[in-house]
């Protein structure tokens, strides 16, 4: 019997640990935990000047009603605002940009802000989660990053 004790008591603080993981960084809708589906970036790879566009599908709760996304594009020495993009009740959106004329070839990360993945208050040494997908901006000479 004491045995059982301890194993329950770890499956209570697991349980507790992963609810609190689990819900820090994404809205609630109806108790039904509301994460934006993933981003596409077509085509993933331009050469600067370009016009690339960004999408994600809808997810099935309420993840973009009242929202207004600003999108960035990050890389290691550079961050430019691209726009912003409202999204769907759903969190459905397209917006297409282009590729700032004078970013050198490299990997950058393009960035959401402002979507469900925004939506937490982190603990001391956490982060919230971050909504974003890579581009690569080729070489106009070469072709290559």
């Amino acid at each position: 019997m004491k045995a059982r004790t301890p194993v329950l008591q770890l499956l209570a603080i697991a349980a507790l640990l992963a609810t609190i993981v689990l819900s820090g960084c994404a809205d609630i809708s109806g108790g039904v935990r509301c994460i934006p589906p993933p981003m596409t970036l077509t085509p993933r790879a331009a050469t600067a000047g370009a016009t690339v566009t960004l999408s994600a599908d809808g997810a099935k709760c309420q993840a973009g009603s009242g929202r207004h996304y600003q999108v960035t594009i990050r890389g290691v020495l550079e961050q430019r605002r691209l726009g912003e993009v409202t999204p769907a009740s759903d969190g459905s959106f397209q917006f297409p940009f282009a590729i700032p004329g004078d970013l050198p070839a490299g990997s950058y990360e393009v960035v959401v802000s402002g979507s469900a993945l925004d939506d937490c208050t982190p603990a001391p040494n956490e982060s919230c989660a971050q909504y974003s997908t890579v581009l690569t901006i080729e070489d106009t000479t070469t072709g290559q990053q």
